[in-house]
């Protein structure tokens, strides 16, 4: 039977909306980088490019992250 490698599993969730009468994007982005435990962020934004640079800038953490925790410096986890 062939092993898989233990693997993080993160979500995010980004709502958008506007305003009846109004042309501003609003979005509230909600995320967790470890589903099995790791604290819950959340950050209302306006805009489709801050909602851009919010998404990439959780994704960045994400993938930055370790299973050691954030940001480790474990350097034994080599980037797909």
């Amino acid at each position: 039977m062939e092993q898989t490698e233990p693997e993080r599993t993160g979500v995010l969730v980004v709502r958008v909306w506007k305003r009846v009468g109004s042309s501003l994007l609003r979005a509230r982005i909600t995320g967790r980088r470890d589903v099995l435990g790791g604290p819950e962020t959340s950050l209302t934004v306006t805009g489709a490019d801050a909602v851009a640079e919010a998404v990439r800038n959780w994704l960045d953490a994400f993938e930055l992250e370790t299973d050691s925790g954030p940001e480790s410096g474990d350097t034994s986890v080599t980037k797909a």
